[in-house]
């Protein structure tokens, strides 16, 4: 059976041409290789895709950013029935799954725990992360992945500056054709001899020979190369933690028992319409608050890995303040920025080449910006507005006939919060919701949206 039938049959996702061959490429390399695509081509899809036509290659573990690990056990479940384990923390603990997945920061601690347990198949994502060969975490790496028979290490980026930076993955993943640094250093990062006899390797020789070396085992597709393989947009929700989940749980827990407490009482529930949207827009908030901290990591991790340039949406002004102390290059459209200012802000975004954020909000960046379709072609959402009409006008301040990229429209949703079943019901919904924004028999709309809401904590939605 071809790796293309059975990938097909293994995934709950009809995999694209050019993943099918990444996959096959992976598997001729006998599971010890690269996929170097552009950002937002599926590359999770594809590790994920191999792993699953490989049941026998268990224990297996994914290395990959803090940021995206709840992103990578929803994708091991939802693409292929795959049953993860996120590990936390410093202090090893049991791992009771077939798969675990590990951020950078903690991947030292556990280094001895993971070699003891025996992963037979290794993910390295965002693998530039250990292009240094002195770092604890590259070490690390190095000595979980030391018996795995297979190593798959995805990165967009593998290499920011110089060859050198390229080392430390390839000895990881083909430890037989890259044996020592010395070697490699010598024949591929033009040594020259620096003050005080020291050698500079920041340089680069030798890399037709180089390509050549890796091209058995690394494969790099570029979006304008399959454009026609892909959908002209893309929603990919990236579920993250909050680090409020204490604050977040008790009001919570007291919306659910208001809510409980009106259940069945509809002239209650009318009357209480307009508080129970408060309520909620209070749990949405501090899911915003809460998941700051992830969205800078993600904003860090995107700016690193993609040369591009990002449209942010959010709703509230705390959290575009904040977002606009963590990136103060970062142009803005929000409220009070217009007229001329806001034309300045635009144009700034489009043309300066330190400017690569542009924070927005949802309402006020949803409309009228004309033009950020030529510099960019990816947008987040931190915060849901309270219809789907917004999200799409927001989504298509980046994609517009004639588009030449694909767009990714990343969402960034607290996980287990209300976020999640938010943009379910504002997708299979969104009728209902807009009567409520727009006065149309709101107080029903609010009785319907309570209803909802307590049907899916009944049912272990939420």
């Amino acid at each position: 059976m071809s790796v293309g039938t059975r990938l097909r049959a293994a995934l709950r996702i009809p995999p694209y041409k050019f993943q099918v061959r990444n996959v096959r490429h992976i598997e001729a390399a006998g599971g010890r290789g690269m996929i170097l695509d552009e950002p937002g081509m599926g590359k999770t899809l594809c590790a994920a895709g191999w792993m699953a036509i490989h049941p026998e290659a268990r224990p297996g573990l994914i290395i990959c950013p803090a940021p995206i690990k709840e992103q990578w056990r929803r994708a091991l479940r939802d693409l292929a029935g795959i049953r993860a384990q996120v590990l936390s923390g410093r202090a090893p603990r049991p791992i009771r799954a077939p798969v675990a997945i590990i951020n950078y920061e903690v991947l030292h601690s556990w280094r001895e725990a993971l070699r003891a347990w025996g992963p037979r198949v290794v993910v390295i994502d965002e693998m530039h992360r250990i292009k240094s060969r002195r770092a604890k975490c590259t070490r690390a790496a190095g000595h979980v992945c030391g018996r795995a028979p297979h190593v798959i290490a995805l990165s967009g980026t593998p290499i920011d500056n110089c060859p050198a930076e390229f080392f430390p993955t390839l000895k990881i993943v083909r430890p037989d054709l890259f044996q020592t640094w010395f070697e490699f250093a010598q024949r591929y990062c033009d040594p020259k001899r620096g003050w005080g006899g020291r050698f500079d390797y920041s340089g680069a020789s030798n890399l037709g020979e180089l390509r050549r070396r890796i091209a058995p085992f690394a494969i790099r597709n570029r979006k304008r190369d399959v454009l026609r393989e892909l959908p002209a947009k893309q929603r990919i929700v990236v579920p993250v933690e909050i680090d409020n989940r204490r604050s977040y749980e008790h009001a919570r827990d007291d919306f659910l028992a208001w809510t409980e407490e009106f259940e069945g009482r509809a002239a209650a529930m009318r009357a209480a319409g307009a508080v129970a949207l408060t309520r909620m827009s209070r749990l949405l908030r501090l899911c915003a608050a809460g998941k700051l901290p992830a969205a800078r990591a993600w904003m860090e991790d995107w700016l690193e890995e993609s040369p591009g340039k990002l449209v942010v949406f959010a709703i509230h002004r705390e959290v575009l303040d904040r977002l606009k102390e963590w990136f103060p290059d970062a142009a803005e459209v929000r409220g009070g920025v217009t007229g001329r200012r806001r034309q300045r802000e635009v144009d700034r975004f489009c043309s300066s080449k330190r400017c690569r954020i542009m924070l927005a909000n949802i309402r006020a960046g949803g409309v009228g910006l004309d033009g950020l379709q030529r510099v960019s072609s990816t947008t987040l959402t931190l915060e849901l507005a309270w219809n789907e009409a917004a999200h799409r006008q927001a989504e298509d301040r980046v994609n517009r006939p004639g588009q030449r990229l694909p767009c990714d429209n990343y969402y960034l949703l607290g996980r287990d919060t209300i976020e999640e079943w938010l943009l379910g019901v504002l997708e299979r919904k969104q009728v209902a919701v807009d009567e409520i924004l727009e006065g149309r028999e709101a107080a029903m709309s609010a009785a319907s949206l309570l209803e909802m809401f307590s049907a899916a904590q009944k049912a272990g939605e939420l």
